[in-house]
């Protein structure tokens, strides 16, 4: 990124908005519920929308995601100081628990399930909703902040954090870690890559290949698409995860994964923006009616990632050509230009 410089332009004046947008939000009411999880009194009243809701904590890793990327290109020196801040204060969560455990929402879930015994459904893991998908997004926004800007201690904190995560998922057989995955866990197989090729730690590599979903992978290495029917940004992570994998490790399965899963997606089940999905779910093949639940932004995004890696390996025009159409017309239609927030 240092190598760009936006001058002038949609992008530019998206980019300029996108800043003044995440200077704006407050990182103390960003990290009310992980205070509040901690049982501690919070600086300041949590936000409303998702942070009301029992996934709250996930959007001060989202904030850390584009935070660190924006100061990566902007070096905006405001921005890098709300970034060291609430690192400081994660780390500060952090240390009332010795587990090493932060989220913006009690540890008792994962407790329950690391001893093997829990209910699990597509969106809920032992009574909690999402759990690990919601705390994905801080061992992100971590994890980015550290590559993007250097913070060490944000990777101080992400390597105590998936040290729990090793420690506690150690509890689990094979059948229960896969049983465990059912529900909804963001890109954790991908953090895990991420946190290895950081640290050269085997310990994550290890759990990197325990977080990739079989159920949903293994047809897809096949060349197999069994996604009809099924919550489409769910499935979308556990692919990049595994286009890390293969970077990391040469297994052509996890490539095979990757490469069918984005023909298939691209070619068979998008519109013509880009998007995918309706009602957030994979309809039938070639089949998906439009409505106004069409295309579902996250999706968008995530595929865009995937593609960067594809591209990577092959530079086929065709990976830039979806890119550049679900950029303008997708991810860029989705910023309001005079808030700079998103739908």
């Amino acid at each position: 990124m240092k190598n760009v410089t936006l001058l002038n332009g949609i992008f530019k004046e998206s980019q300029e908005k996108g800043k003044e947008y995440l200077i704006y939000l407050d990182v103390d009411r960003l990290m009310a519920p992980c205070y509040e999880s901690a049982l501690q009194t919070p600086k300041k009243p949590r936000y409303g929308g998702w942070e009301s809701t029992p996934i709250s904590g996930h959007s001060v890793g989202h904030w850390l995601s584009a935070a660190a990327t924006m100061y990566s290109v902007t070096r905006d020196e405001e921005l890098n100081h709300k970034i060291e801040y609430a690192v400081n204060e994660l780390a500060y969560v952090q240390s009332l628990d010795e587990s090493g455990y932060v989220s913006g929402f009690p540890r008792t879930y994962f407790d329950k399930v690391f001893t093997g015994d829990f209910e699990v459904e597509n969106f809920s893991l032992a009574g909690g909703w999402v759990p690990w998908y919601s705390i994905h997004k801080i061992y992100a926004g971590l994890i980015d902040v550290y590559t993007l800007t250097g913070n060490q201690k944000a990777l101080g904190v992400v390597i105590k954090l998936a040290d729990w995560a090793k420690k506690g998922t150690d509890n689990l057989s094979d059948e229960q870690f896969q049983r465990m995955l059912i529900c909804e866990h963001g890109g954790m197989n991908e953090a895990m890559a991420d946190l290895y090729t950081i640290t050269k730690n085997q310990d994550y590599l290890k759990l990197a290949i325990r977080f990739c979903h079989n159920a949903i992978l293994e047809p897809l290495s096949r060349d197999v698409d069994e996604l009809e029917g099924k919550h489409a940004n769910t499935q979308i992570p556990k692919v990049i995860g595994a286009a890390s994998l293969y970077e990391i490790t040469g297994n052509e399965q996890y490539k095979n994964m990757a490469e069918f899963f984005w023909n298939e997606v691209t070619k068979n089940r998008s519109y013509i923006i880009g998007g995918n999905s309706i009602g957030e779910h994979f309809g039938p093949i070639n089949k998906e009616t439009l409505g106004i639940t069409t295309a579902e932004t996250c999706n968008t995004y995530n595929m865009l990632k995937l593609t960067e890696h594809l591209f990577a390996w092959n530079h086929k025009s065709e990976y830039m050509d979806y890119y550049e159409r679900a950029l303008y017309n997708h991810i860029l239609a989705s910023q309001d230009p005079e808030s700079g927030m998103k739908t």
